[in-house]
């Protein structure tokens, strides 16, 4: 009695296992790619003309590098989606969303974006003030004596695009001008993290509350 019992339950596990297998045969298709590689081929067809291979940047003019561990550090997900979506207006990123005339839809942009996340090895610890507040006259003077040579004459990115500055936020502009983006031109600036400038975090927030003031 014991063994036809042991016979069954054998039975009705290698029966489970039979059907486990004929289903993921049945409903998974070893020929549909994952969202992974889905958003690498369509950032090697739509973005690496201009952000360079594996998002290294400096392709093309100021393209940023997207595969910066600080930056991925900072940047949402939506903050991918919706710079993508939208693209920036001024600059020579377009819209890709359908919804704005381009050629994307939101699926597409999410797998491009799951790529994007599969350069992202490790969060950058980057302590931001609780409140970044400061004199924007102040601002005005740094941002002229330690960002204007690069972020004013087309070397790195323009930080007073209105269209960038309604999409980051005080602590994406804080980190940044702070920590910087490794492996770019893009030192740290606050004191003590070895870059060239060495501003106090008062400044930071001084540079921080004079782009605020360029949005407007």
């Amino acid at each position: 009695m014991l063994n036809k019992k042991i016979i069954i339950i054998l039975f009705v596990v290698a029966v489970f296992f039979i059907l486990l297998i004929v289903y993921n045969y049945t409903f998974t298709d070893p020929f549909v790619k994952s969202s992974v590689e889905s958003g690498e081929e369509i950032y090697e067809q739509n973005c690496m003309q201009c952000h360079g291979e594996n998002g290294r940047g400096r392709k093309m003019n100021t393209a940023t590098t997207l595969n910066n561990q600080e930056f991925l550090t900072l940047a949402s997900d939506e903050l991918l989606k919706g710079v993508i979506s939208e693209g920036r207006k001024g600059t020579k990123m377009p819209s890709f969303h359908v919804d704005y005339g381009g050629n994307l839809t939101g699926e597409q942009i999410g797998d491009v974006v799951l790529y994007m996340r599969s350069w992202h090895k490790q969060n950058v610890e980057m302590e931001t003030p609780d409140k970044i507040t400061g004199d924007p006259n102040l601002g005005r003077k740094l941002y002229k004596n330690n960002c204007l040579s690069c972020h004013g004459k087309g070397v790195g990115p323009s930080v007073v695009n209105k269209a960038f500055l309604e999409q980051v936020s005080d602590e994406f502009l804080w980190d940044t001008i702070a920590y910087g983006r490794s492996d770019t031109a893009m030192g740290p600036s606050l004191k003590g993290t070895g870059g060239i400038r060495e501003l106090t975090k008062k400044e930071i927030s001084a540079i921080v509350r004079y782009l605020r003031n360029m949005e407007d």
